[in-house]
């Protein structure tokens, strides 16, 4: 994703959208996730974090509890421009293939 496109999408409400490749480079990367978690443990996939990375977690609340407990804001609200271009380059990393992610969470 370029800037121009983030910039369209966040000022002008241009629709933002994953390309099919990106979509299959991430199911690729969840797959390859998921062969590494059964083998063995991933600090924070299958471990948990900093003072419970040697705690297994294994249960499917696992990632929204770590997302949560890692959510935090200071400061003043977001102006909705802003908001928005950081929500596309947010799906831009996640669509790039490297975080595993499940690809519900990519439209």
């Amino acid at each position: 994703m370029t800037c121009a496109q983030v910039r369209r999408g966040a000022r002008d409400g241009a629709a933002v959208a994953v390309h099919p490749d990106e979509r299959e480079r991430a199911r690729r990367a969840r797959e390859v996730m998921r062969a590494v978690a059964a083998s063995r443990p991933v600090y924070g996939r299958t471990t948990g974090v900093r003072a419970n990375r040697s705690v297994t977690a294994d249960d499917a609340g696992h990632g929204l509890r770590l997302l949560r407990s890692h959510a935090g804001g200071a400061g003043p609200v977001l102006d909705v421009t802003r908001a928005m271009a950081m929500l596309a380059v947010r799906l831009n990393q996640l669509a790039a293939g490297r975080s595993g992610v499940d690809r519900v969470w990519i439209p």
